[in-house]
């Protein structure tokens, strides 16, 4: 967990807030609920924890907080959670250019992203928002700039990607009720195209979540 120099939201409370995700996902799970959570979309590798500890003091350091220790991210990484990044639709190499990634990946969906020409270069000019994930986008916000679609945008993240592989444990569970937390998150994994690397790979877990390949066990 965090340790900090000036400020105490990240020393005692912090340690108690991470106890608290984690007893209520032992809680969720040993009460039958498969629970799936975004990466995160920082291009973070979760298993440098100096990376780690320099991204959170760079993005929060101008509030006074210094990170020295290794920080945990929650709830992707406890035990007990399908932790999804973001692949993309122009690769079955590299996953989107702002996912997480790291061993505690479990599978990958599509979340999203630029294209490959705003890959190869960074260059916002040269984005295409048709690799982006079609959202829902409430009513009561302005229009997103990537679309005027009525209560629609086209929006990139973790985010996206997280929802398919919840959708497709609930379909999952709906075709076998008795399945437990385990089972699902196995048969999602095992199921998944193997993407990448072959065999389990720190950019797409097992592989991209695809429900056909899990309904047709």
């Amino acid at each position: 967990m965090p340790s900090t120099n000036r400020d105490k939201l990240f020393t005692p409370k912090r340690v108690a807030d991470f106890l608290l995700w984690k007893r209520a996902l032992q809680y969720a799970v040993g009460r039958n609920v498969t629970v799936v959570a975004a990466a995160g979309n920082d291009s973070l590798n979760l298993n440098d924890s100096h990376a780690v500890v320099d991204f959170m003091n760079q993005t929060y350091g101008f509030l006074g907080l210094t990170f020295k220790s290794a920080v945990k991210e929650v709830p992707g990484t406890l035990p007990g959670v399908i932790n999804v990044s973001s692949s993309n639709q122009w690769s079955s190499d590299k996953i989107a250019f702002y996912s997480n990634y790291g061993s505690a990946i479990d599978v990958a969906a599509p979340g999203g992203d630029n294209g490959p020409v705003y890959d190869a270069s960074q260059n916002l000019g040269e984005r295409d928002f048709h690799f982006r994930t079609l959202s829902t986008w409430p009513t009561y916000l302005a229009p997103y700039f990537t679309s005027n679609l009525t209560d629609y945008a086209l929006l990139h993240g973790t985010s996206m990607a997280a929802p398919k592989v919840a959708g497709i444990a609930g379909v999952i569970k709906a075709a076998h009720p008795g399945y437990t937390p385990a089972q699902v998150q196995a048969l999602i994994k095992q199921t998944a195209n193997d993407l990448g690397k072959p065999g389990q790979d720190p950019l797409f877990g097992s592989g991209e979540a695809n429900i056909f390949n899990a309904l047709s066990r």
